[in-house]
């Protein structure tokens, strides 16, 4: 099981391992925390760092790029700033700042690059409304230079079994996907 990041137009895909997935969002959330400046370009490193695994379950945090939370009248800009965050993270921007990261940058430059290739052919036309709501604040994690994320509620009805995120939404603080991937 997997995970796919996607420009539904064109039909390029991105197919990630649970790992690989959780890895290249790292490099991403490590890049883009690094040059974010405007609440837009924070809001989509904070939508990067939500597809953590260990609160939404392995397999299931792909996406397409057009749901990303784009912002229509600074569109152009912000998938220029896309763009710099995987050239960041081909740079290995902020790499050494999490204890035991070292991914194989020749295994991941090629996703990287056909990920840089799927932003270049988005268009406005092709981006979403949707509901993601911005975070309340813009936290950084004590321990790492990436941007946090706020869990929210748990889903009306559901039942939390998992201790750690019963904890967590009991707490309801900001999670940082790195902290929780160490």
């Amino acid at each position: 099981m997997g995970n796919r990041i996607g420009l539904p137009r064109t039909g390029a895909d991105i197919y990630l391992s649970n790992m690989g997935t959780a890895a290249l969002l790292i490099m991403l959330v490590l890049s883009g925390t690094a040059i974010a400046r405007t609440e837009g370009e924070k809001n989509l490193i904070v939508f990067l760092a939500e597809h953590d695994q260990t609160y939404r379950g392995l397999g299931v945090v792909g996406f397409d790029l057009n749901e990303m939370p784009w912002d229509r009248d600074a569109f152009e800009d912000q998938v220029r700033f896309m763009i710099r965050v995987v050239d960041g993270a081909l740079a290995r921007t902020n790499w050494d700042k999490v204890k035991n990261f070292t991914p194989s940058i020749e295994q991941y430059a090629p996703l990287l690059e056909s990920l840089k290739s799927m932003l270049s052919d988005l268009r406005l036309a092709d981006i979403e409304i949707n509901e993601w709501a911005p975070p309340a604040e813009y936290v950084i994690c004590d321990d790492h230079p990436a941007l946090m994320y706020d869990l929210g509620e748990p889903p009306e009805g559901s039942e939390v079994v998992d201790k750690q995120l019963a904890l967590a939404y009991e707490l309801g603080d900001y999670q940082c996907l790195i902290c929780n991937w160490e």
